[in-house]
């Protein structure tokens, strides 16, 4: 049975991609995508999507298995175009070629020739291709220690500097110390569908009375409980959530702000990708003690958080220019799966 991605290579015409150094056009019936110099068929990247979503239990149906088919598109480019840009900085091959080889060695004393040969046959490879796949992986740990990770490398030192220094971790400690311990709240919400009311300055205006209710005196469960289009079943109690935890950021502020008992402006919010209003109430209020900076565990832990959120952009930000100044090509039909998959993931349940 033709899966979901061969379904509509089959649907799309054959349609003409560039081939590097080349100023005509070659046609790609049955190409996923060409990444520098590799080429994926539809076949190939479709046995990589149907694994995937057998692991996660997604049927071809399901919106995400779509998302899931760029998701696979965008690392075997990444795949591919890190270690092509890792020989491009100038390191001997032979080096490489012999590192790779020496870790295949250790792979044969521990397995055995026979159990490692098993091994490959059961994976579909050869030596060859092991070794072709350990080098690419050594091209790309190098790429990744000299353009992101700060490391000296085979000879080549780092283009970057990524070491938090003492004064830039005091900073930091000042700025975000009351993340490390910080408020939790309880909220208490009332959340009502703009539509109920026509258009949003008319919600606004209910809402608002609503609130003035409260503020009297009402019991604001019973209003949860008249009003509120969701959570009518625990009185629009939420879990206590640590304020930074809080995904609205109107919200988030003014449980930074409030104390128990106080109740919110109205809010706007958007739910399922339907706008709604919102009332908050502050059931409970726990407040943080922020450790000391002369703690080690603080230092170490800011360190590591930061570090790794720094690398993280780097990472980000250094394979966003590979892939915008390498040779790519994406089958049509795929950018139009990714885009229909997006809509359907975001659509309100029914």
């Amino acid at each position: 049975m033709l899966t979901l991605l061969l379904t509509l290579a089959l649907q799309t015409p054959a349609t003409p991609a560039p081939a590097p150094g080349d100023e005509g056009w070659t046609t790609v019936a049955g190409i996923a995508l060409q990444a520098g110099g590799r080429i994926v068929t539809l076949g190939e990247l479709d046995r990589l999507v149907r694994r995937a979503a057998e692991k996660r239990d997604l049927s071809p149906s399901d919106p995400r298995y779509g998302l899931l088919a760029w998701s696979a598109v965008e690392q075997l480019t990444r795949n591919e175009l890190i270690p092509e840009a890792g020989q491009d900085l100038g390191l001997d091959p032979s080096q490489v070629q012999r590192i790779a080889m020496s870790q295949i060695d250790d792979e044969r004393r521990d397995l055995g020739t026979i159990g490692l040969a098993d091994r490959l046959a059961a994976r579909g490879d050869t030596f060859e291709s092991l070794a072709k796949s350990k080098e690419a992986d050594l091209y790309r740990q190098i790429w990744n220690a000299i353009e992101i990770g700060g490391q000296r490398i085979l000879g080549k030192r780092s283009k970057r500097d990524s070491f938090i220094r003492p004064g830039e971790l005091q900073a930091i400690y000042r700025t975000n110390k009351d993340l490390l311990d910080p408020d939790v709240v309880q909220l208490q919400v009332l959340i009502a569908p703009v539509a109920a009311y026509g258009d949003e300055e008319t919600g606004r205006e209910f809402l608002e009375e609503v609130r003035q209710e409260a503020l009297r005196g009402e019991d604001f469960s019973a209003l949860v409980d008249e009003y509120s289009s969701v959570g009518r079943e625990t009185q629009g109690l939420q879990p206590p959530t640590p304020v930074p935890q809080i995904a609205y950021p109107e919200l988030r502020g003014f449980a930074s702000r409030a104390r128990a008992g106080d109740i919110s402006e109205v809010m706007s919010l958007e739910l399922g990708g339907q706008p709604h209003l919102l009332l908050a109430r502050i059931e409970r209020k726990q407040e943080g003690h922020p450790p000391a900076f002369d703690q080690r565990d603080v230092q170490r832990t800011l360190r590591q958080t930061f570090q790794r959120q720094r690398t993280e952009r780097l990472v980000e930000s250094e394979q966003g220019k590979l892939l915008r100044d390498a040779f790519t090509w994406v089958n049509p039909a795929l950018v139009r799966l990714k885009a229909a998959a997006a809509v359907a993931d975001s659509a309100p349940p029914p």
